[in-house]
């Protein structure tokens, strides 16, 4: 019998996720330092500015769900739990649960004080096309004044339909 999602699942993605990223910018700037003519630390600095903002956008996502979980007054487990959820790619009227590399979505719809500025973008950019637009950004300020922007992820377009934002379809 599977169990219910839990912070625990959220936790172990967030450290799968931050390992895989750092580990793997390391790699490659020590491969770039032994092959190129550049010095270690010079290609780790440089490789720091890279990887460091992608972890601390990582670190907000683990933030902003455990200030959703203060200002709600609940257990992200025991919801789970009660609700009887197990996967992680969830959606309901109430959650929208995105758990997967690269991302933890978990928000409560009310958590969400105001969402805005969809920015349309042709995947395939071609000045000509107006036909297959998708959306590439969403603004969401949450109850708290916490503030996330959904960029150039697969998920913008769920969590916007979820909110219920409008656009054209015809991608």
């Amino acid at each position: 019998m599977k169990r219910p999602i839990s912070k625990m699942t959220v936790y172990f993605q967030f450290i799968i996720n931050s390992s895989t990223i750092f580990a793997g910018w390391l790699a490659v700037g020590l491969i770039v330092s032994h092959v190129g003519n550049y010095s270690r630390s010079t290609v780790l600095i440089a490789l720091g500015v890279v990887v460091l903002p992608r972890l601390l956008k990582e670190l907000q996502a683990l933030v902003m769900f455990h200030k959703q979980e203060k200002h709600l007054g609940f257990c992200f487990s025991e919801e789970m739990e009660k609700l009887d959820i197990h996967q992680k790619k969830y959606q309901s009227e109430e959650w929208f649960i995105r758990i997967e590399f690269g991302r933890v979505i978990a928000i409560r719809k009310d958590y969400i004080k105001f969402f805005g500025n969809i920015v349309m973008q042709n995947p395939w950019y071609r000045p000509s096309s107006l036909s297959g637009q998708q959306p590439s950004r969403l603004d969401v300020e949450m109850m708290d004044g916490t503030k996330m922007i959904l960029r150039y992820d697969r998920n913008v377009r769920d969590f916007g339909k979820w909110l219920g934002a409008t656009w054209d379809d015809n991608t």
